[in-house]
């Protein structure tokens, strides 16, 4: 009887052990750093107009590593047009064909990589590395990085993946456009990835959803020239999103600062820190009081497409990241509908600033003024982007 009960303890124990070793946090134990430290609660801003006359409204914002240049890359027609700080357009860099200036498909995303060669990801998912000057290309022919992975991954193994998901498996993945972002560094391709998996997603309760927050991948990190051979998974979400299913507020925005990546998620206050393997290295970040967390689950695809607009207009979140050198801007978006620009300097938060309606910050000019893209009119064909200097109270 004696042994009956030490045996079953032991095995009680060891279950105990598998499960919390199951459902640990990624991010416990690292070291959460800075304070309040708030010296910056004002902006002025001036409003610029530029000409949209010439694009489909749908596109990326960049700064031209010079700062002399405001880049606007289109999402549906194959070109990058080109204004001064001051909305005047100035040109049309890349035109569609096969030429060493030219690109097939539209931009997708696209980032500056570390010698100021434009990257593009396009709609074909084909690597396009432009020089600084836009004069010569690099391409990687069009080739989905998760099939170019493995070649040798034929039907039999799809047919399998489909009745036995796992996260492990890049070809679960596909590029994740609620983020839309990708870095290029140091030959490094950097992006966001989703699965979708029918059995294995975040919309669906019943299709394994506390697994997929707990064990899913962020991001893809490879070589475009040898995918096979360097690709790596790495990143995963907080534990918030294991409490309830939110998946509306499941969006993060990240950046490559240094040999760091920076994430911050919609339904986290923290900004998550880790290397460039994908481990968690320490965490910052302020809570922001007029964002209660108080996110209602959605637990069917249909839930998640009927009530999605409806709830991001209604709840607070954390929103998009930028850096400036020894800075760090997040956009924050209250439960009473109005927006604010936090900025963090050595990991304290130096700027908490109420601003009157939403934008999306993309470069500080050589004139010092940081820019942001504010809204499209469409009626007048024009874009409006805002600047502003940071001032001290």
């Amino acid at each position: 009887m004696r042994k009956t009960t030490i045996l079953f303890i032991i095995l009680t124990l060891q279950m105990l052990v598998v499960c919390c070793n199951s459902s640990k946090d990624f991010y416990s134990g690292i070291e959460h750093l800075g304070k309040t430290k708030v010296e910056i609660e004002t902006l002025t801003m001036d409003s610029i107009i530029l000409d949209a006359s010439m694009t489909s409204f749908s596109g990326q914002w960049l700064m031209s590593p010079s700062g002399s240049r405001i880049y606007f890359a289109d999402s549906y027609a194959v070109g990058i047009n080109s204004y001064r700080l001051n909305g005047v357009y100035d040109t049309t860099y890349i035109t569609q064909g096969r030429g060493p200036n030219e690109m097939l498909l539209p931009s997708w995303s696209s980032s500056f990589d570390q010698n100021d060669c434009f990257v593009s990801l396009d709609n074909n998912s084909s690597v396009n590395i432009f020089s600084a000057d836009f004069s010569t290309k690099t391409f990687y022919e069009p080739s989905p990085w998760f099939t170019a992975v493995d070649t040798s991954f034929l039907q039999a193994e799809w047919r399998n993946l489909y009745r036995n998901p796992d996260p492990k498996v890049p070809q679960m993945y596909e590029f994740n456009n609620y983020v839309g972002q990708i870095y290029y560094k140091y030959g490094k391709l950097y992006i966001p990835i989703l699965t979708e998996h029918v059995a294995y997603n975040p919309y669906e309760v019943y299709s394994k959803s506390k697994e997929f927050w707990r064990d899913s991948y962020l991001f893809a990190i490879y070589e475009p020239e040898n995918i096979s051979e360097t690709l790596k998974l790495v990143g995963h979400y907080p534990s918030v999103y294991s409490k309830k299913n939110i998946p509306v507020f499941g969006r993060y925005s990240f950046l490559i600062k240094g040999n760091e990546i920076m994430v911050s998620f919609n339904a986290d206050p923290k900004i998550y820190v880790m290397n460039i393997a994908g481990e968690p290295l320490y965490s910052f970040g302020v809570a922001d009081g007029l964002i209660s967390g108080a996110y209602p689950e959605t637990v069917t695809f249909e839930e998640f497409e009927e009530h999605g607009a409806a709830y991001r207009n209604k709840y607070g979140y954390y929103d998009k990241l930028f850096s400036d050198g020894e800075l760090v801007f997040r956009t924050c978006r209250l439960d009473n509908g109005q927006r604010k620009l936090q900025i963090y300097k050595d990991y304290d938060l130096i700027g908490d600033i109420l601003v009157d309606s939403d934008f999306e910050l993309f470069g500080r000019g050589c004139d010092g003024f940081y820019y942001a893209y504010k809204r499209s009119d469409y009626i007048n064909e024009h874009f409006v982007l805002v600047k502003f200097k940071l001032f001290e109270k």
